[in-house]
């Protein structure tokens, strides 16, 4: 994963998670140790059938501005295809 205001990429282990009711997902979560207890999981869901990511949990790219400062924001991302399909 690529942090641009660290201008740094941290390494992430991928994990099968669980295949039910047409969904496929996944966990990513940070190698590093020290990452790992500031940086929760990552969660992915696929739509097994349509092959389309679904959801997305974790963190965003975009910030979120508190108290006049930016800070990290964790967030849940729902996709919703709007083409029958993806090259």
């Amino acid at each position: 994963m690529l942090v641009l205001k660290d201008k740094t990429t941290y390494g992430f282990d991928l994990k099968l998670e669980k295949q039910a009711k047409g969904h496929t997902s996944f966990t990513l979560t940070p190698s590093n140790l020290l990452i790992r207890l500031a940086v929760a999981p990552l969660r992915v869901v696929f739509d097994t059938s349509a092959r389309t990511v679904a959801r997305y949990e974790g963190r965003v790219p975009p910030m979120e501005s508190v108290a006049g400062k930016l800070k990290d924001l964790d967030a849940r991302v729902v996709y919703t295809p709007v083409s029958a399909t993806y090259r």
